[in-house]
């Protein structure tokens, strides 16, 4: 039996970006006889406190507890015949532990991304960080992995300066989970999902917000993993959960993936409109990156980059329940084709065959 390792930074089934990429596909791995083994750097209990306010002491010391499982590691690599590293091995410094797979054990990898992580998304990030952030580790990883798996075409034109064996491998969803309902609202949700890092750009809509519910009442539901800190007349916020996500996205009419265009969010893999999208609701979002990919504007969502642009998709959608079922079927649809589970299966298990014969 071949053994397969999976170098990843979150806990398994913890964090979105592996949950609906690589992890979506293992099971098919063990169906096939392969062994995996999920090595992350961050341990269940030390990820939960990684963002609560306080607790140094105890992140430091779940921070030195991931290096020393990462030494105790490179001890057993000569076990594995392949491996899948996601982002990467550690959040500071450069990628020992990448290079001492490729370079020293030679194991063929696939290299697994979904953002510019090249980048950053923080515009005040002081020097210190960009320099035990060791951001260049990236281009390093695209030129050592065997495959190179990025999650959208601009992402993808970063990974070919380094790697021409590319799989374009979408962030998909498995749609026998994420299903349509009918909706039984009094008034029309409009909805957005999303963590505390892009909770920013939904306070930025604000100002279209107001100006529709001021002609048209609707409620705003926010599932985050934050509270927000700005105000709505008729806000919910739900506190994110994996065992509700789906049941969170059914209550939604329409969701909202607002983004600026900056090189950061022109990585982004457009996962807040594929989630609205799968269960059968349109998304409106803005016209940056893999977004005009997925939706096409006045069949299956709209896209909007102005100010009027937003409030006329919205007010559109919220004023004609017919267009948002229409619109709503068009968008499952687009999704059962590109970004479901069995639409990329089948490549998925492409870049694993190219492992296995490299």
């Amino acid at each position: 039996m071949k053994r397969l390792l999976v170098i990843c930074p979150y806990p398994p089934d913890s964090a979105g970006s592996q949950r609906f990429r690589y992890e979506l596909y293992l099971p098919e791995l063990q169906r096939r006889g392969i062994q995996v083994d999920i090595a992350p750097f961050w341990e269940q209990s030390d990820w939960e406190q990684l963002y609560l306010q306080g607790k140094t002491l105890a992140k430091l010391w779940g921070f030195c507890k991931a290096w020393l499982r990462w030494f105790y590691l490179l001890f057993s690599l000569g076990n594995y015949q392949m491996a899948i590293i996601h982002r990467e091995a550690s959040p500071i410094g450069p990628p020992w532990l990448e290079w001492v797979l490729a370079r020293w054990c030679k194991i063929p990898f696939i290299y697994d991304f979904d953002d510019a992580i090249w980048l950053t998304d923080r515009n005040n990030e002081s020097g210190f960080m960009r320099v035990i952030r060791a951001r260049w580790k990236v281009a390093y990883l695209c030129r050592w992995a065997t495959v190179v798996t990025p999650g959208n075409e601009y992402l993808a034109e970063f990974a070919s300066w380094e790697n021409k064996q590319l799989f374009l491998l979408p962030t998909a969803v498995d749609t026998s989970r994420f299903t349509p309902v009918r909706k039984q609202n009094n008034i029309p949700v409009v909805g957005w999902t999303g963590t505390h890092s892009t909770l920013r750009y939904l306070e930025g809509l604000l100002p279209v917000l107001n100006a529709v519910y001021s002609q048209h009442p609707f409620q705003l539901l926010v599932v985050c993993n934050t509270v927000p800190t700005f105000s709505f007349p008729n806000m919910r916020f739900v506190t994110w959960t994996k065992h509700r996500e789906v049941d969170d996205l059914h209550e939604m009419d329409l969701g909202l993936m607002p983004l600026p265009d900056e090189p950061w969010t022109r990585g982004k893999c457009g996962f807040k409109a594929i989630q609205y999208m799968s269960v059968g609701i349109p998304a409106i979002a803005s016209p940056v990156g893999v977004n005009c990919q997925i939706i096409h504007s006045g069949q299956n969502g709209f896209l909007a980059d102005s100010h009027e642009e937003w409030v006329l998709s919205i007010t559109r959608l919220i004023e004609n329940e017919a267009l948002r079922l229409e619109m709503g079927k068009a968008a499952r649809q687009s999704i059962e084709k590109s970004y479901s589970l069995s639409a990329n299966l089948p490549l998925f298990m492409a870049a694993v065959d190219r492992l296995q014969t490299n």
